[in-house]
């Protein structure tokens, strides 16, 4: 095993973060690669401060990053290992990835891998609803992720309430529109 990633290798990894979804498509992270490691590092001058004061997105968004860069290394053909806030000095460090020894990657990191690619946000409105033979519960299963279907219409009056106030306020907000 080589003890740094090839120029392939990098490209992949860092294309595989770029496809993570992030709030409002700022990609706040940075991808760095020392030996066979990556690191994702929080790129906390992007800041939004009306609709995220606190951070919490970016750093979610950071974790969306960190999910396709450890499929990648698995797609790349390596076993690998993650530590969350690896360096105590650098807290904008969100994780550490590391290749450990070959493996070839399974079928499902393969399939999780195309699927990654495909990934596309929606922003326009929907022409129906969902097709109902999705069942969109079994698609997360894993590290944790979850998909709640909501409890009938009431749940469903209160979700739409909070995404219509959402809007409004947000888009009263000179810096949410960019103006």
């Amino acid at each position: 095993m080589s003890p740094e990633w090839t120029t392939a290798e990098a490209a992949v990894l860092s294309a595989a973060a770029r496809s993570a979804p992030s709030v409002h498509r700022t990609r706040p992270w940075v991808v760095e690669t020392r030996g066979r490691e990556v690191l994702v590092v929080e790129r906390v001058d992007l800041r939004l401060p009306e609709h995220d004061p606190t951070g919490r997105d970016r750093l979610i968004s950071c974790g969306a990053a960190v999910a396709c860069v450890r499929l990648a290394v698995r797609r790349l053909g390596w076993s690998e290992t993650w530590r969350q806030f690896p360096l105590p000095g650098r807290r904008d460090v969100v994780a550490a990835v590391r290749a450990g020894e070959p493996r070839p990657p399974t079928a499902e990191d393969s399939a999780r891998y195309a699927a990654m690619r495909r990934r596309r946000s929606h922003r326009s409105r929907f022409a129906g609803p969902p097709d109902p033979g999705i069942d969109l519960r079994h698609a997360t299963d894993v590290e944790g992720a979850a998909v709640v279907a909501l409890a009938g219409p009431a749940a469903d009056a209160a979700l739409a309430a909070l995404i219509t106030h959402t809007a409004r306020l947000m888009g009263r907000s000179a810096a949410y529109r960019g103006s």
